[in-house]
């Protein structure tokens, strides 16, 4: 049975009125993305030890950028999360850090500047932004899957504090699960599984190999009932990274792009669709009740999102003061 994922990468803040995006002209930038190995399937490792992480952290930290975002609906201080350079100017990130936010600001230990987006797609979870200044570091994607029980470490900003590495070891490579989020539910296939703890603003992380090459993007974690069974919490040490096989193409698509795509509008949202022509009455039902749900949190109106939440959503999030207090920022 597929399990439920929640998305991985996001430190929220306050949302209130509709504000608006805008587009400008980029330069052309040239990036190839080579990747061998099928994103499916298995494989299996024997442990080995547990390699020296330093170097490989130190090498790749200017690389690594904390993404801060401004809400379309509130223009205030929208989402905290990460990305990765793969070329002189162009980042790398989740999908679901870029939706409905703009001006999106971009630090690392060597540069820092803002972002534009070239291209993103909600279904692979993945994003291109093209940023303004550049450090010369950069990541370059693995040649091939990793293997079970190898090591990887997850490098972010939780909870948009400074960069950490998370480490642990692949526990799957063909991870499949139910994401619900901004663009509606969505099925995934053919994910990396780790047994890393995912935080907060870890989102759009490089997930790294013991020789410092990319195999994910952090994306999500798996949701568990509490031992009392009351509410959904997160698993503790599961952790589901995009592959780079599964967006390499998307990656060369979006390269060659001159502008900005609009992030604001959903409608700009790459290959996803939702035909409620055709989709059973239940469907129809759960995809208008999570629009009217996201449209609540974007306009500020908590209570009103709240009450659109089913029984199993208040589960999801805990408990109504818990969850706004998140949302809003408050301590």
């Amino acid at each position: 049975m597929p399990r439920r994922w929640a998305r991985a990468g996001v430190a929220a803040g306050l949302a209130a009125v509709l504000a608006g995006c805008s587009a400008s002209v980029l330069p052309t930038v040239t990036v190839t993305v080579t990747v061998t190995g099928s994103p499916s399937g298995s494989a299996s490792g024997q442990a080995t030890a547990e390699p020296d992480w330093t170097p490989v952290v130190e090498e790749a930290r200017g690389a690594v950028y904390r993404i801060q975002t401004t809400n379309c609906a509130s223009g205030r201080d929208g989402l905290t999360a990460t990305g990765f350079a793969i070329a002189e100017h162009l980042i790398v990130t989740a999908a679901h850090v870029v939706e409905y936010q703009q001006q999106f600001e971009v630090v690392s230990d060597q540069a820092s500047g803002e972002a534009q987006v070239l291209g993103f797609d909600a279904q692979a979870d993945v994003a291109l932004l093209w940023v303004d200044t550049s450090s010369g570091a950069v990541l370059s994607f693995a040649e091939s899957q990793p293997k079970q029980a190898d090591a990887v470490a997850v490098l972010g900003h939780p909870d948009g504090g400074e960069l950490q590495a998370t480490t642990g070891t692949v526990t799957g490579l063909d991870g499949t699960g139910t994401v619900s989020g901004d663009s509606g539910t969505l099925q995934r296939e053919g994910m990396l599984v780790t047994d890393i703890a995912q935080a907060a603003g870890n989102g759009g992380g490089p997930v790294l190999s013991a020789d410092g090459q990319v195999v994910g993007v952090a994306s999500a974690h798996a949701l568990a009932y509490s031992p009392d069974e009351d509410r959904v919490v997160p698993a503790d040490g599961t952790t589901y990274a995009v592959q780079p096989g599964q967006f390499a193409d998307l990656l060369e698509q979006w390269r060659t792009n001159t502008s900005a795509v609009n992030t604001c509008d959903p409608d700009s949202v790459n290959h996803v669709i939702k035909n409620l022509d055709t989709a059973p009455a239940e469907a129809t039902d759960a995809l208008a009740a999570l629009d009217r749900f996201w449209q609540a949190v974007n306009e500020g109106d908590f209570a009103g999102a709240w009450e659109r939440l089913n029984a199993r959503g208040q589960q999801v999030k805990g408990s109504y003061d818990r969850w706004s207090t998140k949302m809003t920022g408050a301590q």
